[in-house]
């Protein structure tokens, strides 16, 4: 999650010159449903899908994808 963050840091300003892009991040169905004894794992995945929501709804004006892919 922190290397995410990291590398939307340094690309994003060339992205939002060129005002095009595309940011694929990898989530899981455990942030959705979860599992016992993956906690961690669940919260840290949901924190993913929520970035990229977020990420989505700031650049997406700017002509910048954020996906959010989720295999079970």
């Amino acid at each position: 999650m922190i290397s995410m963050m990291n590398w939307n840091r340094v690309l994003l300003p060339a992205m939002l010159t060129q005002r095009r892009g595309s940011i694929v991040m990898m989530s899981s169905v455990s942030a959705l449903k979860g599992n016992v004894g993956q906690t961690a794992y669940a919260a840290s995945k949901a924190a993913m899908s929520g970035i990229a929501r977020s990420l989505a709804l700031e650049v997406g004006r700017f002509g910048i994808r954020v996906n959010c892919l989720a295999p079970a």
